[in-house]
């Protein structure tokens, strides 16, 4: 008995979709079971040799596993950063646009509090903008925050140098932040500038805390200790004492130690990864 195969013409018409309703039914139910039909099926839709297939699907493959660099890490790429320096700096979850936007939603507040209460909003300020800079570089690394944190720790890359470079790159994303929700505060004008003495104070303090616990830890440490150094200023309505000579000095003398410390720990960074 001669086995049926589906004529060429009716084929060619299931191909371009032209085929009656019944016909194309009945040919796509004969194209299960039969090799000979999906073969002259596959030449007639021009489909590619099983070498090209292969090649068409690891391609394919390629661009849907491959990870992209984002917008950030896209923004890095035009500096002049190499990709896959981008990819591991931009996978930082203080710079993902849901921390970018709650840190502007934090300063909107600040600022629309000292428009509307002059004093007690440059005091909610001066609490909150050396603490933002800090809170990125803690979101930034360790397992707790970092959800890139093992395959951070897996990267043929030096450590120490992804810590600068995060740290510098949330830094660079929090200043100009914090300086705009300055722009309403009352006082001198150069309390939208000097804040930034305590920030890169903190900032230095959680770094160097970070060759002994994790960051997470270190900031929130150093977030209790600015609340409570602050609270008697806030008392008694005085926030420009936060800036006044005396602990401008302190600051100073602060960021001056941290850094010491952490350029004699940064070599533990290079060998060894434990933050968090």
């Amino acid at each position: 008995m001669n086995e049926w195969h589906i004529p060429g013409p009716t084929l060619q018409a299931w191909v371009d979709g032209t085929a009656a309703l019944a016909a194309s039914a009945s040919v796509e139910q004969h194209l299960v079971g039969c090799e000979r039909c999906r073969t002259a099926t596959a030449a007639a839709v021009g489909a590619p040799a099983p070498a090209e297939a292969d090649r068409v699907w690891m391609a394919i493959r390629e661009s849907i596993e491959a990870p992209t660099p984002g917008l950030v890490g896209s923004a890095l790429v035009r500096l002049g950063v190499r990709e896959s320096e981008a990819l591991l700096l931009s996978a930082a979850p203080s710079l993902t646009g849901a921390w970018l936007g709650g840190l502007t939603a934090v300063l909107i507040f600040a600022a629309a509090a000292a428009v509307w209460t002059p004093v007690a909003g440059l005091g909610l300020f001066l609490v909150l903008a050396p603490l933002a800079p800090t809170a990125g570089v803690a979101a930034a690394y360790g397992g707790e925050a970092d959800p890139t944190h093992e395959l951070t720790l897996a990267a043929p890359y030096s450590k120490a140098r992804l810590l600068l470079l995060r740290t510098a790159i949330v830094v660079a994303t929090c200043v100009p932040l914090t300086m705009l929700a300055a722009i309403p505060l009352s006082g001198p004008w150069w309390v939208a500038v000097v804040w930034l003495l305590p920030a890169a104070a903190f900032v230095l303090v959680t770094l160097a805390a970070t060759t002994y616990a994790p960051p997470v830890y270190a900031a929130t440490g150093v977030a209790v200790l600015w609340v409570a150094a602050t609270f008697p200023a806030l008392l008694r309505r005085d926030p420009l004492a936060l800036l006044d000579s005396t602990a401008l000095l302190a600051y100073a003398a602060i960021a001056l130690v941290a850094g010491l410390v952490f350029l004699i720990r940064l070599r533990r960074l290079a060998t060894d990864w434990r933050l968090g």
